[in-house]
């Protein structure tokens, strides 16, 4: 039988899902893993656990178990009537998929765009011919009946996709699982009516991208899943709606719950069960300071143009980190020079006068234009740019003339940067472009990088540091591991010496952190009693940020440092943070 485009070719998986997961990976806001651990606080039970999509809600929790289970008859119906049934639940599922596709465009969020693409990638798949010939090949020449065909074929294809040694196409698997559960849906007899959902937060051991849409189009405030994972669609789809959503709480919750209260707060990466009026106080409120804690600085992470009018109100007026790449994610080749200038001007022009750290595109395996172009690890970010000069000629250029017009105080910033000669490299671009001296900083994301420091102290005017990357090359561990050693990675004791030795090493010179993980007091207190008083941060986090730095026992924080530094037990290290973080 021939083979199908969609199903059997990685090249088309990667371009249909390159832009839906990495267009949100700029406003991922927990960008690493925090322990799955329960607690008792009073009478408030408080469970941690990982934050897909941010926001604050309370209301009754509803358990959902899923809508996928149909009715297997022992023998079917004729070939001619099953085939019948077959044709209708496909143009059930195409006619629900289209409602998706519009009510995400109705919605007036940025990130809906990848949202929209996930589900225009399930209508490619329902209507791929291969699928219907051997689906109809099993109702006529196996006389199954249509919802044992329907299974059988698409669960074919969901091992197929697994078995592909690459997490992005693997991610798949649960798109065709998707549409599985919604053909077969059309087969169950009883289906809870919408209305039960009205203002619940929905409790499930997993949810597909559809089933999420379903549930909050029928009024669900905010969902709990017990699995997931940072790069999956069903969170894309959730941050899309602007749903909170907190995923990886590990021991399933008690049958018992349903029907009570509870607060998701996907801010602090907590749910609260049994909230009462009396213990209140125990819910932590947000009042950020107005001003930013003397002898800090702190820095915007900024990609798309949607986020400047989130920084209207802010005190910040600089930014750390400025992903030049998010936005051009979409097109199928690098963006011109014009398009770029006029970018990097609207950009740059809240900013005048103000520190602008802008990233040169950061290309890598998962970030790419080229979508049938294989990227190793050992041509990615800055190496991809030093082999493919024109793009960075470009870029550099671009960069140029929009600084001319807006007059920040620009410094570019080296992503995965290693070698003495690729800052040798960018600089030499710019001394024919410009006779400005524009200022280089080192993005430190490698363990090689952070023993550069004493040869690059006359090189670069500063280091940014991005712990998601280098923390993941220092341990050898997955940056999006969720199983429960996850936070050990993080507080293992080779990266708390990396980062102290970085803050000795830095000769004077700016050290900025960027990443979300800063809005998690825990590790906000550890980098300061370490010494660091510089950090960029999203601006949707920024408040947590600030209300941080203005509470911070140093002192407190310096112990608990020591303390974890110093025992050689993973557990009694994670229970010190633990305590910190609180």
């Amino acid at each position: 039988m021939q083979k199908s485009s969609f199903f059997h070719s990685v090249k088309g998986l990667e371009e249909k899902i390159s832009t839906g997961l990495i267009k949100t990976l700029g406003f991922c806001l927990h960008i690493t893993s925090i322990l799955q651990r329960e607690y008792v606080a009073r009478s408030t039970k408080v469970i941690l656990a990982h934050i897909g999509c941010s926001g604050f809600v309370t209301g009754r929790l509803l358990f959902y178990k899923g809508e996928s289970s149909f009715q297997r008859p022992a023998l079917a119906e004729p070939p001619e009537v099953e085939d019948k049934r077959w044709q209708t639940a496909r143009r059930h599922v195409s006619a629900e998929l289209k409602r998706q596709i519009r009510y995400l465009r109705n919605n007036d969020n940025p990130q809906a765009r990848a949202a929209v693409g996930v589900i225009e990638t399930h209508l490619m798949a329902l209507a791929d011919p291969v699928v219907s010939r051997e689906i109809e090949w099993k109702i006529y020449q196996e006389k199954k009946s249509a919802p044992h065909a329907i299974a059988e074929v698409f669960e074919q294809f969901i091992q197929s996709l697994k078995k592909i040694p690459d997490l992005l196409i693997q991610e798949k698997a649960r798109d065709v699982e998707d549409i599985k559960s919604r053909l077969l849906s059309c087969f169950q007899q009883e289906k809870k009516p919408a209305s039960a959902f009205e203002g619940a937060l929905v409790y499930a051991s997993s949810l597909l991208p559809g089933e999420l849409i379903e549930l909050a189009r029928a009024g669900a405030r905010g969902f709990i899943l017990e699995q997931s994972s940072p790069t999956a669609h069903e969170l894309i789809v959730a941050r899309a709606l602007e749903k909170p959503l907190l995923y990886g709480i590990e021991q399933p919750l008690s049958q018992e719950l349903e029907g009570k209260t509870v607060t998701l707060d996907a801010l602090h990466g907590r749910l609260y069960l049994y909230p009462t009026k009396g213990k209140a106080a125990q819910i932590p409120s947000l009042v950020p300071p107005n001003k930013i804690k003397r002898g800090f600085g702190v820095f915007l992470n900024l990609s798309l143009p949607e986020e400047l009018k989130a920084i209207e109100a802010s005190p910040v007026r600089q930014v750390g980190l400025f992903r030049s790449e998010i936005f051009f994610l979409e097109k199928d080749k690098y963006p011109s020079f014009k398009e770029q200038e006029e970018f990097y001007r609207e950009m740059m022009a809240p900013f005048s006068g103000q520190l602008f750290y802008f990233r040169l595109f950061d290309i890598s395996q998962d970030k790419k234009f080229h979508r049938d172009e294989k990227i190793p690890l050992s041509e990615r970010s800055i190496r991809y740019l030093i082999k493919n000069p024109d793009i960075l000629k470009t870029q550099l250029k671009a960069l140029v003339r929009a600084h001319e017009r807006v007059r920040c105080q620009l410094v570019i910033l080296i992503p995965m940067v290693s070698f003495t000669e690729e800052i040798l490299f960018v600089k030499k671009i710019l001394a024919k472009l410009t006779s400005e001296e524009i200022p280089i900083a080192a993005m430190l994301e490698t363990p090689a990088s952070c023993h550069m420091l004493p040869f690059w102290k006359n090189l670069v005017y500063s280091y940014n540091i991005g712990t998601n990357d280098l923390f993941q090359f220092h341990t050898g561990t997955e940056r999006h591991s969720s199983d429960e050693k996850s936070l050990g990675y993080l507080l293992h004791q080779g990266n708390l010496s990396l980062l102290e030795s970085l803050q000795r090493q830095s000769h004077g010179k700016k050290v900025i952190h960027c990443g979300e993980l800063l809005s998690r007091r825990g590790w906000l207190s550890l980098l300061v009693a370490m010494g660091f008083r510089d950090f960029s941060i999203n601006v949707a986090q920024l408040p947590y940020l600030l209300q941080h730095l203005d509470q911070i026992d140093i002192d407190k924080a310096k112990k608990s440092l020591k303390a974890i530094c110093q025992t050689d037990s993973l557990k009694n290290r994670i229970e010190l943070y633990l305590e910190l973080n609180s």
